[in-house]
């Protein structure tokens, strides 16, 4: 079910290939969960801005997902990456129908892959719609585990929505063939 989609880091040449996808609802929905320099709602602009910042990369590891027709379907990525810490927060923007098919799990797994064995992290954080249970029993499969919600914390189109935060340890990690 992985469906061989790429991670590509996203980059100022490559981030035309998104202006596609970013101009969707439902990615647009999505990344009001981050933080104002990876809102693709206020402007796809400033996130174009931030990935030319070299130091940018410092604390952000932002990927194009693409599909096995070189389509982009979204963004993931670690952000807020506290390398003393060693915890970040994962970012995943993919449409609802890549998303709800399940073809976001190839992505994930090689991103938390790397964020565990490559980059050493030790806990990564995610945050969900609390009305996605699909994803929430997606990231319960690579061990992670509802932390706690944040009541009305996304405001879209007249209407709030809660948000579920999730967790998993390094020593909590762990995949399946889907």
């Amino acid at each position: 079910m992985e469906d061989n989609f790429e991670l590509k880091q996203l980059t100022e040449n490559n981030f035309n290939k998104l202006t596609d996808c970013i101009d969707r609802d439902d990615i647009k929905k999505l990344s009001l969960m981050y933080g104002n320099d990876l809102k693709l709602n206020l402007s796809a602009a400033s996130l174009l801005k931030n990935i030319k910042d070299p130091v940018y990369t410092c604390t952000n590891r932002v990927y194009l997902v693409e599909d096995p027709m070189g389509r982009a379907v979204g963004v993931i990525g670690l952000v807020d990456i506290d390398m003393i810490q060693q915890r970040a927060i994962l970012y995943l923007i993919m449409n609802d129908d890549d998303r709800k098919g399940k073809r976001s799990y190839g992505p994930i797994k090689t991103l938390l892959t790397r964020a565990f064995s490559e980059w050493n992290m030790r806990k990564i954080t995610a945050y969900v719609f609390a009305e996605e249970s699909a994803t929430i029993t997606m990231l319960k499969g690579f061990g992670f585990t509802i932390e706690g919600t944040m009541k009305e914390y996304v405001w879209w189109k007249n209407e709030s929505f809660d948000v579920t935060i999730m967790g998993v340890l390094k020593n909590g990690f762990h995949t399946v063939d889907v």
